[in-house]
């Protein structure tokens, strides 16, 4: 759910991002996944991605996570 401050995202280890608030998904590959977060876009990068769960405003992504950059 998105609130007034934004998306959420929760990162757990190196091996799960969740996150809460997502507008979709615009590129998705093994090494990199991103996605729009209204009108900021987030880059997730790495290594064996995958979208584990995929919902009309919420995302898991699996793997070995080494970056994640917010592109304005």
């Amino acid at each position: 759910m998105q609130d007034i401050l934004g998306p959420r995202i929760e990162v757990l280890s190196n091996r799960n991002v969740i996150i809460d608030g997502c507008d979709g998904i615009i590129d998705y590959d093994d090494e990199r996944v991103s996605i729009k977060l209204g009108r900021i876009k987030a880059d997730i990068t790495g290594k064996k991605l995958r979208l584990k769960m995929l919902t009309e405003n919420s995302a898991v992504i699996e793997g070995y996570v080494k970056n994640i950059e917010y592109i304005y």
